[in-house]
């Protein structure tokens, strides 16, 4: 292989590994973002089912359990 071939296989691998590297970047940067979502969510998610949990403990404690007839 002549040196001008080896140094254009060369400069052609170095592209690749920047883009790579690009990627792997945004990447991170999307999966660091989706951790954050989730765990919002997720306490999100245990406060709604603390306040159920709540919501269901005061209608029991405060009569019969059955439901007030609508109107």
């Amino acid at each position: 292989m002549s040196k001008a071939g080896s140094k254009e296989r060369l400069e052609e691998v170095e592209n690749r590994l920047a883009f790579q590297d690009d990627v792997i970047e945004k990447l991170n940067a999307v999966v660091t973002h989706q951790d954050a979502e989730i765990r919002h969510l997720s306490a999100s998610l245990k406060r709604l089912e603390e306040s159920l949990k709540e919501i269901a403990s005061g209608m029991s404690a405060s009569g019969d359990g059955e439901a007030p007839p609508h109107y």
